[in-house]
């Protein structure tokens, strides 16, 4: 399983170069078949349908336009890749490129237009040595290979058309979070039975790289610790920052060290080992990445000069609908791994500190806006819903919070109005509360 991960973390940060390759080496397997008929089995001509067949004047010629026509779509490609980018950090957040970047057909539109390219370049040399009024096959192939580079194109404009719209952009990051939180919910599910036990001793244990937390191995970790009867939780979040020395676990044991001191280094630098960092966090493993795009979009378009509120409100519901899944389960531990005596415990953020975390930037620059405000209460009253436990005590007090900031920070009568309308439903229509609300503390 780790090592299924640690493929597709590589795979992600190499994934246009691997495409780039993955179809100059098809053009090549290609081109190596085709040139061996051509030059050592003609006799196979024969059997191959006419259409395909030219002569080798004629095929030298159009081998010497797809060569250049090859060449200048990729220099368009990469531009128009160049142009929407530039539009995703003008007119979104940088964070968001990854979304337009790491789809499939970014990278593969590429691959297939300088494989394409090769092909034919290496082909005029295959036939430079073969009598002109001689039938070949490597100019047919190169026309079927030019309507399939044709047709990625065509899936690549469609790809950009679709990919600018503001909606889209949201929904493929919402997208992205979704999975990532329902396996959230049922590790944290299946991980509810979880018990505090009383330990003899607990060891910290440091990291010794710097970076990104982005995967835990626990396969290896039950390997070298399996023989102790405990627990190892991960003080850490995935996708947290960590700097080499910081204490990223905890080593709790119910039984004697048995290691030697002058050999406790070594082994719990085998532990600390197991945590893998890069400088860029990884959405696949890591909501809260996903989440933190919606919420830069959002400050990007409720922020000053901004002339896009409504996506700003856009990104607050899907946070909201991220996040209430995500409290769905009213437990945050989550047991990575286990055997007879001995788990892996991570413990995932509180719903207090996911609230803050999640919308003190956008109450930054919306406390003053009625819109924002008012989307933020909805959204919270969608958390509430679909939570359960102590959840939703944690976000009807974050929704009294923004109510009563927005009593300080709105002054138009009707404004205030409308979000009081909207904050009721957290105390059922109480008005006499709503008030008291407003009156407390100051």
């Amino acid at each position: 399983m780790f090592q299924l991960q640690k493929n597709r973390l590589w795979l992600q940060n190499n994934k246009i170069w691997i495409y780039i390759l993955k179809y100059i080496t098809y053009s090549f397997i290609l081109l190596l078949i085709v040139g061996t008929i051509d030059l050592k089995y003609p006799q196979v001509h024969n059997k191959i349908p006419e259409i395909l067949l030219m002569n080798v004047g004629l095929s030298t010629t159009l081998l010497t336009t797809l060569a250049g026509a090859f060449l200048t779509i990729t220099t368009f490609t990469f531009s128009t890749m160049m142009t929407v980018i530039n539009m995703y950090s003008s007119s979104f957040t940088p964070s968001m490129l990854s979304n337009f970047t790491n789809k499939r057909i970014v990278a593969k539109v590429l691959g297939v237009f300088v494989g394409g390219f090769l092909y034919c370049l290496l082909g005029l040399f295959i036939i430079g040595g073969i009598y002109e009024t001689r039938m070949v096959l490597v100019g047919g192939i190169a026309t079927v290979y030019a309507i399939f580079c044709m047709l990625h194109f065509l899936l690549f404009v469609h790809e950009i058309f679709k990919m600018v719209r503001g909606s889209n952009i949201v929904q493929s990051v919402y997208e992205e979070a979704l999975p990532v939180i329902r396996d959230q919910v049922e590790k944290r599910k299946n991980s509810a039975y979880f018990l505090q036990f009383e330990y003899s001793r607990s060891i910290k244990i440091y990291a010794i790289a710097t970076g990104y937390l982005s995967i835990i191995d626990t396969k290896r970790i039950l390997n070298i610790l399996s023989r102790y009867d405990g627990t190892l939780v991960v003080e850490q979040n995935l996708g947290d920052y960590v700097v080499k020395g910081f204490h990223i676990a905890t080593l709790h044991l119910k039984q004697n060290w048995e290691i030697a001191p002058e050999d406790e280094k070594e082994f719990l630098d085998k532990v600390a080992d197991c945590f893998i960092y890069q400088e860029e966090k990884y959405a696949e493993e890591d909501y809260r990445y996903s989440i933190s795009k919606l919420v830069e979009t959002a400050m990007c378009s409720i922020g000053p000069g901004s002339g896009d509120p409504n996506r700003g409100v856009h990104c607050i519901r899907k946070i909201c609908v991220l996040l209430g899944k995500l409290f769905s389960v009213g437990n945050s531990t989550i047991i990575l791994a286990e055997d007879a005596d001995f788990r892996i415990v991570y413990k995932g953020y509180t719903v207090e500190e996911e609230l803050y975390y999640t919308f003190r930037q956008i109450l930054k620059w919306g406390k003053s806006t009625a819109v924002v405000i008012d989307a933020i209460l909805e959204g919270l009253y969608v958390m509430y819903r679909m939570s359960e436990g102590e959840a939703c005590t944690e976000i009807s007090k974050y929704a009294k919070y923004v109510y009563k900031l927005s009593t300080k920070t709105i002054e138009d009568p009707y404004d205030k109005a409308y979000i009081k309308k909207t904050y009721r439903v957290f105390i059922d229509g109480d008005e006499e509360e709503i008030n008291r609300d407003i009156l407390e503390d100051e």
